[in-house]
């Protein structure tokens, strides 16, 4: 009855509601999910995943390189002190 009445009962879904076939989070009445909406949040998170997986890689071999880049400076002014 309560999903009829457009209320989701489980635990942990408190005050969502659905209408028109879309799903509302607490304190929303426009811009519901609607069904593919839905599924489609699971294929999004493991895509930002990968993107952040991917962007720490990156930022690690920039430090990388300019560790490298800032000991070869330093490499190089010894050098011409010398």
């Amino acid at each position: 009855m309560q999903l009829m009445a457009g209320y989701v009962p489980w635990r942990g879904w408190r005050g969502w509601e659905m209408h028109g076939g879309c799903l509302f989070p607490p304190g929303y009445t426009r811009n519901g999910l609607s069904p593919g909406e839905f599924w489609g949040l699971i294929f999004q998170r493991q895509l930002l995943e990968g993107y952040r997986r991917d962007n720490l890689s990156l930022r690690l071999r920039v430090c990388e390189l300019e560790s490298r880049l800032a000991s070869g400076a330093a490499g190089d002014r010894q050098k011409n002190v010398i």
